[in-house]
């Protein structure tokens, strides 16, 4: 019989020792009975051979009487052969008493097998770690001897304990004899057990669960997992107690809201409101009443203000972050991005519809729309376009919507943002329809990519000159793929200006590094600066936003990465080429983001395997005046132009290529005003950089504004004639005294030398308006 306190010892819990001395004591007994049993049977198959014996005396002393008793004898004869009768009936049924306990016996015994396989542990032997391969450690082991006399086998359900071998190297898999090979997960999150995770001589307690061995504990005893469970619970109320919880799926009818918390929330066990919780909602519609309530979790909370007062009608702001912090039974709007005293609750929440079905009146004071009711929603005078209920222009807030402001820079505290950011009607309209879609949650917009109403002209341009010389000063960037090297190696700069601020930069760039020349991390990287001079790595998002490594192959290379911008989504998009050197084929990928965190998965906008057309450095912009997205790419010699109506949608073809007239290798664009500039290297390894500009309107026609905006015959004499530009970046700038300038960064790489990065900037010169 087992030991019950040898049982506990072990480790086991107590119903489980219960039910195991109980089975061990039921076999005991069945072995006792059947051993009577069998002594019994012994007994009568010796008494049958007794009166075997009797009968056949019998029978002989019956002839010997015969003829003095024949009748007695007979009777004798008669007794003897029922006893003998009775003795064989007796015989079958001790046999099938020592059967039905056979039978019992045997019932026990699949109990105790199926007790342990569901809640008893199993211990096995002979654990081995095979050498590991693939990064992956294979462990053999046995189910232990006595288990397997006991008729004990693994299945799902099993709870397993094994000694940890040494030797064991990246992810776990084990193979109990008699069982096929299986995955080591955590328990916690189901993810891949680690070798390194437990130490070799440890035990380990695993059990089947859908296939896999999951590990259930290590070497910690019993309390300390209690604990660990108590410390989880603890960390979780903590949770549910100080965060703001996000919740997702916000809708409902009328007043009558529904939320969800996030899978992040419930993923830290956290499943209802606390009663001290906070919460954080984005609203897709504003409250029609005071009586606004919010079902979350199951449990329904109205909706009060910081005082616990009851909430005007048109409080919410579609889109806007709000933290709700629960008081009792109710809600209350801690904090939010606009509060009720910002907006005025006769607001038309359908703006766009009404502006659409109402026609504009021209007034002395400007552009005029009116509601249907007469009162006034927008305005457009010099000062700006304003809605009704805010204080500023929109051309000053559209930057804002998302991220927080900045302060400025000490490099740009007279710039005027304004003037910069004055944008005309159709650009005001495409981006009224991204504000609608997104509910007020988009990207900022960055300087240049939207046409405005102020005239740059092309004088102040047209006698630039850009003078790159050996004391030009040299970027300070972190460095990737290329720690402890003095000067990093960096190509393909494209520098978006956030007047504004994005991100806590006004700068953000996108840029490849090349170290050595060595494509295969030619990746792009996003980049912040306050000045253009000191770049810092962006550490709150995935980078870099691809690399070749997914394609398996040495073949693929990324390059040429750059920024547009899509005002019917509000996004900023990311692009790069892809070029396969196996195909000669090239395709332009692209990821876009509203908040400069989260990025959508990679996408393709572009494919092209003609190979007397690379398609080398496209710019990509929109015109809000035809709704078509522009493309212009290098052939290699010729920049050619491409129009599309949605970029995303992939069943639409590219328009056929048409030259622009501009001999180019690589370029950029940028919107002054409203027409389209381009910048472009004339040559590849080559100084000339041109600029053009297009004409009437019309951005498959351009005029030549510069020819060979730089200057570097003074960079060549200090590094030798080959020093030449290669892509290279600008941001035009225009301050309030009128002037204008270009800042950027310019790439160079000297004969047989690394690549070089330079900030480069033009003199300040007016702008005249022509």
């Amino acid at each position: 019989m087992l030991d019950a306190a040898k049982l506990r010892a072990a480790g086991l819990p107590s119903d489980v020792v219960v039910l195991l001395v109980e089975a061990s004591k039921t076999v005991v007994e069945g072995e006792k009975r059947l051993k009577s049993i069998a002594a019994t049977v012994k007994v009568s198959n010796d008494l049958g051979k007794q009166i075997d014996e009797a009968v056949i005396a019998a029978s002989g002393l019956g002839e010997a009487i015969e003829g003095a008793s024949t009748e007695a004898a007979q009777q004798v004869v008669t007794q003897l052969t029922d006893l003998k009768t009775q003795t064989e009936e007796f015989a079958g049924q001790a046999k099938d008493a020592a059967e039905a306990v056979d039978g019992a016996v045997s019932g026990e015994t699949t109990k105790r097998v199926a007790a342990d396989n569901a809640v008893g542990v199993i211990s096995l032997v002979n654990a081995v770690a095979a050498a590991p391969t693939g990064g992956a450690t294979v462990i053999t082991a046995e189910v232990s001897p006595a288990a397997v006399t006991a008729g004990i086998v693994v299945g799902n359900g099993s709870v397993i304990r094994l000694i940890m071998p040494s030797g064991a190297a990246g992810t776990l898999r084990l193979q109990v004899a008699g069982d096929t090979e299986r995955a080591v997960m955590r328990e916690r999150n189901n993810n891949a057990l680690l070798a390194s995770d437990v130490t070799a001589g440890v035990g380990l307690v695993l059990e089947r669960r859908s296939g896999n061995w999951v590990l259930v504990s290590g070497s910690a005893e019993t309390e300390k997992m209690l604990a660990l469970q108590a410390a989880n619970a603890n960390a979780s109320a903590a949770v549910g107690s100080n965060a703001d919880l996000r919740t997702i799926n916000l809708a409902g009818t009328g007043d009558a809201w529904t939320a969800d918390l996030s899978s992040t929330v419930t993923g830290a066990a956290v499943t209802a409101l606390s009663a001290s919780a906070s919460i954080e909602i984005h609203p897709v519609a504003t409250n029609a009443t005071s009586d606004v309530n919010l079902t979350i979790a199951g449990v329904s909370y109205p909706l009060r203000d910081a005082d616990g007062i009851a909430l005007p009608p048109a409080f919410f702001v579609i889109g806007r972050r709000y933290i709700l912090r629960r008081r009792n039974t109710i809600l209350r709007v801690a904090s939010g991005d606009v509060t009720a005293s910002g907006v005025k609750s006769s607001i038309d929440t359908a703006t766009v519809g009404v502006m659409r079905s109402e026609e504009p009146q021209n007034t002395d004071a400007g552009l005029e729309v009116k509601s249907r009711d007469g009162e006034a929603l927008m305005r457009v005078d010099e000062d700006g376009t304003r809605l009704a209920g805010l204080d500023e222009p929109i051309e000053d807030m559209l930057q804002m919507l998302a991220l927080p402001v900045v302060a400025p820079t000490r490099q740009n505290g007279s710039l005027d943002t304004r003037r910069m950011m004055a944008l005309t009607s159709a650009s005001q309209s495409a981006l009224a329809q991204g504000l609608a879609a997104r509910g007020g949650r988009v990207a900022p917009l960055y300087a240049h990519q939207m046409p405005t109403e102020t005239v740059w002209g092309k004088q102040w341009l047209s006698t630039e000159t850009i003078y790159i010389t050996g004391d030009t000063p040299r970027i300070n960037i972190d460095p990737i793929y290329q720690e402890n090297v003095a000067n990093p190696q960096f190509v393909h700069p494209y520098v978006g200006f956030f007047p504004h601020g994005w991100l806590g930069y006004e700068y953000v760039m996108c840029i490849n590094p090349y170290p050595g020349g060595n494509d295969q991390l030619e990746n792009p990287f996003l980049f912040g600066s306050h000045d253009m001079l000191n770049w810092d790595l962006l550490t709150h998002l995935e980078q870099p936003l691809s690399d070749p490594s997914r394609f398996g192959d040495s073949t693929n290379f990324l390059s040429d990465n750059a920024f547009a911008y899509d005002p019917y989504t509000g996004e900023l998009i990311c692009f790069w080429r892809r070029h396969v050197w196996a195909t000669s084929t090239t395709t332009y990928e692209w990821r876009s983001t509203l908040d400069g965190k989260t990025w959508s998965e990679i996408q393709v906008m572009f494919t092209i395997s003609d190979p007397d057309d690379s398609a080398a450095a496209p710019a990509l912009v929109f015109n809000p005046n035809d709704g078509l997205w522009y493309m212009y790419a290098s052939t290699g010699t010729t920049m050619m132009v491409r129009t599309k109506r949605d970029i995303r949608d992939q069943s639409e073809p590219w328009s056929t290529p048409e030259t622009t007239g501009i001999t180019a290798w690589h370029q950029e664009a940028r919107i002054l005003g409203g027409d389209l500039y381009l910048f472009s290297c004339r040559v590849k390894n080559n100084s000339w950089f041109d600029v053009h500009r297009s004409v009437g309107g019309n951005w498959k026609m351009f005029e030549q504004v510069r020819l060979n905006i730089f200057n570097v015959s003074a960079f060549q004499a200090t590094h030798g004639s080959g020093g030449n530009t290669y892509k290279n970046s600008f941001v035009p700038h225009l301050y309030a005294d009128g002037t204008a300038q270009i800042k950027g960064l310019a790439t160079f790489k000297p004969p047989g030398g690394a690549w070089w990065m330079h900030y480069i900037e033009s003199a300040r010169k007016p702008i005249i308006d022509v």
